[in-house]
């Protein structure tokens, strides 16, 4: 914050600080504040001096005060904003819910959580924080002051540094992970083939060894693919891939795990071409390891929804629960290798997912839908706007 002012001395010979807004008297303890011109509220002077946009929330979710970075960052005027929701002024994603609105009902703060904003200018990267106020003798509720900032430009940047600092664990670990999975794989695979092969085998359990020996050879690929992927950090498979027709086998393979849960796979519109470039069974890999998570997050019994869409030259995954969602002081750490909010994690999950799907060209993002649960919305460019980077037709 700077103030350009000129010095003089009051009748006293005390040294002052003169500005339009306020005179300051300065003393052998620091500058401190003498007077402020008639209309000005320095406070509010202050705040409209900052680079970050401040908001005031009431319990209720109502807007009570912005100041001018904040109009500047969300493309708003505080005039026509006060007394509004304040998911009609820090506007998420279609179907996700504000973070202001979930640390107001879970009174959890969110401690520099990113997220995507619809602004008028297009779609921003905020980096937002929420602080509780408790009530005063002149205030009976709660506020909440949310500070933000857009971090659009850096984001990406801060991202592959935070890569590049892990790859060298990452590695390590593939190395280890390929080894131990390996060995019982090929176990099983085998004990799947003689199964399949004995004359007495009925329809059913021939067709659930199929599945095992199918499944089997999955995982043998990507703990093969993951051990090269960690050392080389690029996709070398460059497919046309029928994501809508993965995602449907994908949902029939996790089923079998959680009969007693649902798994949907919506196509919006019906018809809609789904294909991206890239390897397969990497994004196979990403989308078992999305619903596993979406069912677990529900004790296996609840509902999980995969939404395949088309915008423009983008394709978006969304995989969505009805669990208790992300939790807004853990949601930041989720991506971390070896971080993991499950008993038995290995906090490996979402860390792979991220690997693949940056390297397929893709964005990967965590939120809390509006009504309730965890969305991840996976984004690749479609298999038209990828000219360049296939291989293989």
């Amino acid at each position: 914050i700077t103030f350009a002012g000129r010095v003089a001395m009051d009748r006293g010979q005390q040294v002052l600080y003169v500005t339009e807004r306020a005179v300051f008297r300065l003393t052998p303890q620091g500058m401190v504040l003498a007077e402020v011109a008639p209309g000005i509220d320095l406070r509010r002077d202050v705040l409209d001096r900052m680079n970050n946009g401040f908001l005031v929330v009431d319990p209720n979710g109502r807007l009570l005060g912005m100041n001018q970075a904040a109009e500047r960052i969300l493309g708003c005027s505080a005039d026509k904003c006060m007394g509004k929701p304040v998911e009609t002024v820090l506007v998420p994603e279609a179907g996700m819910e504000c973070p202001v609105l979930t640390a107001l009902k879970k009174q959890i703060d969110y401690i520099s959580h990113e997220f995507r904003a619809v602004t008028p200018s297009g779609t921003r990267v905020i980096g937002l924080t929420t602080n509780r106020i408790s009530p005063s003798d002149h205030r009976k509720e709660h506020l909440l002051i949310v500070s933000f900032s857009d971090l659009t430009e850096m984001a990406r940047m801060r991202e592959e540094v935070q890569r590049h600092a892990h790859l060298a664990v990452l590695g390590e670990l593939s190395a280890e992970l390929a080894h131990e999975i390996r060995n019982p794989v090929t176990t099983i695979r085998g004990a799947a083939e003689e199964l399949a092969r004995i004359p007495e085998t009925g329809e059913l359990t021939r067709r659930l060894a199929h599945m095992i020996h199918r499944e089997s050879e999955h995982l043998n690929s990507v703990v093969g693919g993951f051990l090269e992927f960690s050392r080389s950090g690029q996709i070398t498979v460059w497919d046309p891939v029928d994501v809508c027709a993965l995602a449907m086998e994908t949902a029939e393979a996790c089923r079998y795990r959680f009969p007693e849960g649902t798994i949907r796979v919506e196509i919006i519109p019906e018809g809609t071409e789904c294909r991206v470039a890239g390897d397969p069974q990497r994004l196979k890999q990403v989308l078992m390891n999305l619903l596993n998570n979406a069912m677990e997050a529900m004790d296996g019994r609840g509902e999980a929804i995969v939404r395949i869409s088309r915008s423009g030259n983008a394709l978006e995954i969304r995989v969505e629960d009805q669990g208790p969602g992300f939790p807004p002081d853990k949601i930041n750490k989720l991506f971390e290798p070896f971080y993991s909010e499950k008993p038995r994690g290995t906090g490996m999950g979402l860390s792979i997912c991220q690997r693949v799907v940056e390297a397929m060209n893709g964005t990967i993002q965590l939120g809390n839908r509006a009504e309730g649960g965890a969305a991840v919305i996976v984004r690749f460019p479609s298999y038209e706007a990828s000219d360049g980077l296939i291989s293989s037709f």
